[in-house]
């Protein structure tokens, strides 16, 4: 990589659309190597190893070094290399210094010696994750001077004895998105070969006199190279491409293609995929292929579906098969479709093919679910938020780790849009923005230890059944002691509110909401068995006096504590459990509403009922926003699967008419 200096020690970040996202001010000048973790962290590791580390807006996380006290004072990084979550280093000393995850608060750091010297020089180093490598640790190599390539983990550096196979010293390295492959560039010669490095797979003489500014995988099965003005990319076999640059350009690998960053655009080159390329290949004479020529026909001579249709011979019902192959193939050619006007068409072949069969419900399910993705996918690729993924990175990128994304960049608005639409819990979307609030009121000086009615009531609109808990950690850690005091009020769970009062060290609020619970369990040992002292005071109409580790000691009660409400137990031993169990149940008996097998407690789940009720009235009441109504059934939905856990569509009525326990 070599050495990286900031202009004007500035570093600016952009979007894919080129919309600046933020400018980070570092101290240092002499910057060795930066790139993003998975979780879009950015890492700044500097020739001292030191390494910062900010998210995407260009917020301080935190930093650590990779070089400890027991190295010399003069060792310096000269390289590093980032993957995944980690990240290896390179010192002057030929050692590696390894971080398997930087997301730990404090990074462990650990070196693994090479062998090298100044008399053999590395002079190219990629990493293999520990999900590709055999012994399913970092695996690094090093491509060495004296042209061989070194295999270095926590045993110890492997020579692979590559001197007379090579014509040059290995100056570029490169593996394959799945870990299978290794690209290595020498003297003009592109050599591809197994990271095992018992086969070589390819051998190809780019004619280039000078080593590639950049050289990258394209999915799994191309290389490309590129110079200052050219990018060629090598296929399978041999075969290649070249494109013809105005200005220098830099390449980001993903798992199914390559992003090109020029100073003018942002590219994606990716290999045809096999839906689209079985359909639109030339003289294709295949089902897929075939169904969407038929639509292309119809638009032209202006055909109605069912004229076609018409002219079907009897015997069409045998082909039904293939015509659900058809439609299937075209539904899968619209999902890795990266233009909306070519999808259209796609998903309209689809159609028209369900026309000359009778409606699966494989057919239903897929096409639904592909325009689902779909809407999503092209949402995300606008200008706002330019989130370009592939239907390959989208599949491998769970749900949470999509939010993730969003509310890193404070698209809370579209993040809640996407979670519904998705049919995800949007609880933490609430809270996350509810978080950034309070972090740019406190910031603006808008609180400053008081409640401002913005915050408060941008707050109070939070729906009862969100804990409350982490915004009120916020505004404790931001020290905003009175509007968490206000705000720990509206948390439902009483648990949690004398939890994080204990954590706040408010003892005598914790105490006092503890006495306001439905039940309380008072657990003593015999030997703390005082009904003079502080016990006395705890003793309510709503406690129960659990007397545990009577296996230890005998327990001697008196008259006044024989009176309370108390059972003797033994946790270890298992004695009187189920009798403290019936006595829990006894008091909470009265505690309850109870209707036949109805039970409804008196505050989350009596709110959610009656948002249930509120939205069924907006439902019974909307007649011609069609959208609108679905949105309240949903919503009424989903109050019912705060109560009862989730609920899907199917399943409403039989819950409500057969096993409806509330509370249960």
């Amino acid at each position: 990589m070599g050495r990286k200096c900031l202009a004007e020690n500035k570093l600016l970040l952009y979007t894919n659309a080129g919309e600046p996202l933020a400018t980070i001010t570092c101290n240092e000048s002499c910057l060795v190597g930066m790139g993003w973790v998975e979780e879009e962290l950015l890492l700044l590791c500097f020739e001292d190893g030191v390494v910062f580390i900010y998210d995407v807006l260009g917020n301080f996380v935190r930093s650590f070094l990779l070089l400890t006290s027991k190295l010399p004072l003069e060792e310096t990084i000269i390289q590093v290399y980032i993957w995944g979550s980690g990240l290896v280093a390179l010192t002057s000393a030929m050692d590696l210094q390894v971080c398997d995850t930087v997301h730990a608060f404090s990074p462990a750091v650990y070196t693994m010696p090479t062998g090298l010297s100044e008399e053999r020089l590395a002079i190219t180093m990629v990493v293999l994750q520990p999900c590709f490598s055999s012994s399913g640790l970092v695996e690094v190599f090093l491509g060495t001077a004296d042209s061989s390539i070194l295999a270095v983990d926590v045993n110890g550096p492997h020579d692979q004895l590559i001197h007379g196979r090579l014509p040059a010293p290995v100056t570029s390295m490169a593996i394959a998105p799945n870990g299978r492959f290794l690209a290595c560039f020498t003297l003009g010669l592109l050599t591809v070969v197994s990271t095992s490095f018992t086969t070589k797979v390819l051998e190809f003489d780019t004619l280039a006199d000078s080593r590639p500014l950049d050289m990258q995988w394209c999915g799994e099965d191309s290389v490309l190279l590129s110079w200052e003005d050219c990018l060629l990319m090598v296929g399978p076999y041999g075969h290649w491409l070249k494109f013809k640059y105005r200005a220098p350009l830099f390449l980001i690998p993903e798992i199914d293609c390559c992003r090109i960053i020029t100073d003018r655009s942002c590219e994606l080159l990716q290999r045809v995929p096999g839906p689209i390329a079985l359909i639109r290949q030339l003289s294709a004479d295949n089902p897929s292929a075939m169904l969407y020529n038929t639509l292309e026909m119809c638009k032209v001579v202006d055909v109605k579906v069912d004229h076609v249709r018409s002219k079907d011979p009897p015997g069409q019902a045998c082909l039904s098969a293939e015509i659900l192959h058809a439609i299937q193939a075209n539904i899968a050619a619209a999902a890795v479709e990266l233009t909306t006007v070519q999808q259209k068409c796609y998903l309209r072949a689809a159609a028209c093919g369900k026309a000359f069969i009778k409606v699966s419900s494989a057919y239903t399910e897929n096409f639904v679910a592909a325009a689902r993705k779909l809407r999503v996918l092209n949402h995300l690729r606008r200008r706002i938020p330019a989130l370009c993924l592939t239907t390959t990175q989208y599949d491998r990128l769970a749900t949470s780790s999509l939010m993730d994304r969003l509310l890193a960049r404070n698209y809370h608005s579209l993040a809640l849009r996407v979670s519904e639409y998705l049919g995800v819990q949007r609880d933490r979307v609430i809270i996350h923005w509810a978080c950034v609030k309070l972090r740019s009121s406190v910031a603006h000086k808008s609180l400053d230890g008081q409640m401002r009615p913005s915050m408060n009531n941008a707050c109070l609109k939070i729906p009862c059944y969100i804990s409350q808990i982490p915004i009120v950690t916020t505004a404790d850690v931001l020290g905003c002691r009175q509007f968490a005091m206000a705000l720990l009020q509206s948390e439902c769970s009483m648990i949690d509110q004398v939890k994080l009062l204990l954590a706040m060290h408010e003892h005598e609020l914790a105490l006092k909401k503890a006495e306001e619970a439905d039940l309380n369990l008072i657990v003593i040992e015999p030997k703390n068995l005082d009904f003079t002292g502080f016990l006395k005071d705890l003793i309510k109409p709503n406690s129960i006096l659990v007397i545990n580790k009577c296996d230890l000691e005998q327990v001697t009660l008196t008259e006044q504590m024989k009176k309370i409400d108390h059972v003797i137990i033994s946790v270890k031993n298992n004695t009187n459990i189920e009798n403290l169990i019936l006595k829990i149940k006894s008091k909470l008996k009265g505690k309850f509403v109870q209707t036949e097998e109805i039970i409804i407690t008196r505050e989350r789940h009596r709110q959610n009922l009656e948002q249930c009720l509120q939205n069924l009235v907006n439902f019974k009441n909307q007649k011609d926003d069609f959208d609108k109504a679905a949105e309240d059934l949903r919503l009424a939905t989903r109050h019912l699967g705060m109560i009862v856990g989730k609920v899907d569509v199917e399943e409403i009525l039989s819950s409500i008419f057969s096993d409806f326990c509330i509370g249960k």
